[in-house]
């Protein structure tokens, strides 16, 4: 108990503990009337702020509750979720004695084999009270639980990451893989092997299996910890890049912005050179003539990371000086030869937004970058097609002139 036993937190008087103990009796026994999830919710809530010791944890009861649940063979799914709960709090009490560990032990072995998990609020509550575990225990104390079943967690994660639909659940799945990869350090296990090939195989092949979980192994590759990545034979990360550029030119465009991350996510991992280099620098060349603001979403994601930056911006900015009839300034051989044909007022907006997007990702612009935007901004207010064909687009667009306002403001405050 603590010192300022009169405060409410972490303070219990044996009557509170009685009317507590006698609450989770009701509760298993009258599991179907128990439909009111805010009222599960408050009572955890109660019990994360009292519950200190193993005295405690004995006195309200809960030995003999989570017995109940492990026996009982039909357990509500919202008696299931408060149970999980209420273990997460139980696993945060730093005296527990041997008989409430191995209970906390044999209630998540018995939802972790049965199959609890596929019911999103049961998976997801799961996967949460493990993450949490995982950041709340120093890296010299991991969770002995995660660790003992490494194995066979990871897999059901992979069943549910590409069997489950629910959000919530594949939410709570990646942030356990994430925090359960983030503490490899220098020991790649079997587990951890398992999680890579699964991903890896399922990104190079996308195309023979189910593409709607595709962002989320995506996301998933893209939080893999660099030790990892390195243990992959070149070969295998050459085809993973290129199955990567590849998914970038022909997803969907949220599956497409992914995809740029996991890819660029890699070259940052690997470092510059090599093949892997080579792709990464012709992908937003090769998007041109397909797609050309998601070759420019690609040049903006590659500036914030720092690769190839002058080829990048020399892209980047190409469109700013073909608007304002600065084509003798567009230094890219891509853009030069190009025939740009827009024929819609939204997307020569959005193209020259994304260009001025390069003001924002570094702080290396040309001169004549700036007098562009100067002329840029002069085309909103003056109706002219002498600029270029282009130009009469620009004509009263509040976005580019705001956008230009801003960067002119951004501009002065520097020199001052």
């Amino acid at each position: 108990m603590y010192e300022n036993e009169t405060s409410m937190e972490g303070y219990f008087d044996d009557a509170l503990m009685e009317r507590i103990a006698a609450v989770l009796i009701k509760l298993v026994h009258n599991q179907s009337k128990n439909r009111d999830d805010t009222c599960f919710q408050k009572f955890s809530d109660l019990l994360r702020s009292r519950l200190r010791s193993s005295k405690q944890v004995d006195q309200c009861g809960i030995v003999p509750f989570l017995t109940s649940i492990i026996d009982q063979t039909d357990v509500e799914t919202p008696m299931l979720v408060f149970s999980i709960h209420l273990v997460g709090i139980l696993r945060q009490i730093p005296d527990l004695n041997k008989q409430q560990e191995e209970l906390i032990e044999t209630f998540l072995d018995l939802v972790l084999k049965e199959n609890e998990l596929t019911e999103p609020s049961v998976g997801t509550e799961y996967f949460n009270t493990l993450r949490k575990w995982l950041t709340f225990r120093s890296p010299a104390a991991k969770c002995l639980y995660v660790w003992k079943n490494e194995k066979e967690l990871v897999l059901r994660c992979w069943r549910l990451l590409t069997q489950e639909r629910s959000l919530f659940l594949t939410n709570a799945v990646l942030g356990f893989l994430k925090d359960y990869l983030g503490l490899s350090e220098d020991d790649v296990t079997e587990s951890y092997t398992v999680i890579l090939q699964n991903t890896v195989n399922h990104v190079c092949y996308f195309n023979d299996g189910d593409a709607s979980i595709l962002p989320a192994v995506l996301q998933l590759l893209t939080d893999i910890p660099p030790l990892l990545i390195k243990t992959l034979d070149q070969s295998v990360l050459q085809k993973l890049a290129e199955c990567l550029a590849y998914a970038v030119s022909i997803v969907d465009k949220e599956t497409s912005f992914c995809a740029i991350e996991a890819l660029l996510s890699l070259q940052v991992k690997l470092g510059v050179g090599g093949e892997m280099d080579s792709i990464v620098r012709q992908l937003p060349q090769q998007l041109m003539d397909t797609d050309i603001m998601r070759s420019q979403k690609v040049c903006i994601k590659m500036l914030e990371k720092g690769l190839h930056k002058e080829m990048v911006k020399d892209l980047l900015l190409s469109p700013l000086y073909i608007v304002t009839g600065q084509t003798d300034l567009v230094q890219n051989t891509v853009w030069k030869t190009k025939q740009i044909n827009i024929n819609s007022k939204s997307t020569c907006i959005q193209i020259i937004l994304n260009s001025l997007e390069t003001f924002s990702c570094t702080d290396n612009i040309p001169q004549d970058a700036m007098e562009a935007t100067e002329k840029l901004f002069g085309l909103t207010h003056e109706d002219s097609s002498e600029q270029s064909l282009l130009a009469p687009y620009i004509f009263h667009s509040n976005k580019v002139q705001q956008r230009c306002l801003d960067l002119f403001l951004k501009n002065l405050e520097e020199m001052l």
